[in-house]
């Protein structure tokens, strides 16, 4: 076998263990996060205080429970996102999936995390809470810099491939 194809190999597994690896590391932080708002329902450590300028006919109490149930909602399918990209990527790395439009969600989802960092500092509150705001942004930061690797991967791993007639 010559060397030049060994090299190839190598790269492949190489790029292949790169995108199972980061499918991987996306499931754990959606993991994290259906983590975190569990601990903030448990401990009811969802502020609601935004409501209390909203004028309604309905109780407050009954509003803050609506409030509650969309903004879980809206976090489970960030979090159910994140567990499909990680497992569409998974899958991808391992051979196991041939479709590859997973990767456009996912840059949109990091295009939109990353856009979302500078929203951690324009609060005046967020001042008072710097270390939370500055774990936050290194969180978010984290994730970018995943899904980036991820689909940079795939997509080196599918330009070799072509390359080599294997698909």
């Amino acid at each position: 076998m010559p060397e030049e194809n060994v090299d190839i190999n190598v790269q492949i597994r190489r790029l292949s263990h790169n995108i199972v690896t980061d499918g991987f590391g996306v499931m754990i932080f959606a993991l994290w996060g259906f983590f975190k708002v569990a601990l903030a329902l448990m401990y009811d450590g969802i502020d609601m205080s935004f409501m209390e300028d909203v004028e309604v006919d309905i109780d407050r109490e009954a509003l803050e429970i609506v409030g509650k149930v969309i903004f879980v909602a809206l976090f489970a399918s960030l979090n159910l996102l994140q567990l499909y990209l990680g497992r569409c990527a998974v899958k991808y790395g391992r051979g196991l999936r041939k479709k590859w439009g997973f990767l456009v969600l996912a840059i949109l989802y990091a295009v939109v995390i990353f856009m979302e960092i500078p929203s951690y500092f324009r609060d005046p509150e967020a001042y008072s809470q710097v270390d939370a705001s500055i774990a936050a942004v290194m969180i978010d930061v984290t994730i970018v810099l995943i899904l980036f690797d991820m689909v940079y991967s795939a997509i080196r791993l599918r330009l070799i491939k072509k390359k080599r007639g294997l698909g």
